[in-house]
């Protein structure tokens, strides 16, 4: 399919792969009563293109996918306007999708840490810088998979500046620490793709 883009990376723990492409392109005539059939095909169009046909997956009790038949780790995201999918062999992944809300400002406080906030004042692009909190929380929280996670204590990103594609993030849990590096993509000018990219597990 022409309309998916694709792109390899690469860390420590080996090479993963994430893709994405807009659900339009599945059927750009379709209705709003129809939406969720279409975003339903994108996806599978879009992961038969990355991973060949034969790959399958299924869902655990927290409603993370899991793929069928091969190790490795894969996350899944939708927007009003993209799909987006990655896959790592060794690492957990987490990816998500936005389209700008710019109702999130109204939420900052709740599930902003006060360091984040903090950012937040600095920033000279503030939708920008909610876009990227908001989508690096969502990453990190799909990474984990596990639900039950609070935003603002357990979720915490920094590093985040106005002109960098980058930024840091930390799952804290009661016996472990998470440290990833968080990346950004901007499939059009209102959307925002970000996935984990580096992952470094440590027990506490």
């Amino acid at each position: 399919m022409s309309g998916v883009s694709k792109q390899e990376f690469e860390n420590l723990a080996g090479a993963g792969i994430l893709s994405w492409m807009r659900i339009d392109d599945v059927n750009a005539g379709a209705n709003s009563s129809q939406s969720k059939e279409v975003e339903k095909e994108a996806m599978k169009l879009l992961i038969n293109e990355t991973m060949g046909s034969g790959f399958t997956m299924e869902y655990d009790t927290f409603g993370k996918p899991w793929p069928i038949n091969r190790s490795g780790f894969i996350s899944l995201s939708h927007s009003a306007n993209w799909v987006a999918f990655c896959f790592h062999p060794n690492q957990p992944m987490g990816i998500d999708v936005e389209t700008t809300r710019l109702q999130l400002e109204k939420v900052a406080t709740r599930i902003l840490h006060q360091s984040e906030l903090s950012i937040l004042e600095l920033s000279q692009d503030k939708q920008r810088t909610l876009q990227l909190f908001w989508g690096g929380k969502e990453a990190l929280y799909k990474a984990y998979g596990k639900k039950n996670l609070e935003f603002s204590s357990q979720l915490v990103l920094s590093e985040i500046e106005d002109e960098s594609d980058s930024f840091k993030g930390e799952i804290i849990l009661p016996d472990a620490k998470w440290e990833c590096e968080l990346s950004l993509i901007m499939p059009d000018e209102m959307s925002y793709l970000i996935y984990t990219n580096k992952m470094n597990i440590i027990p506490t």
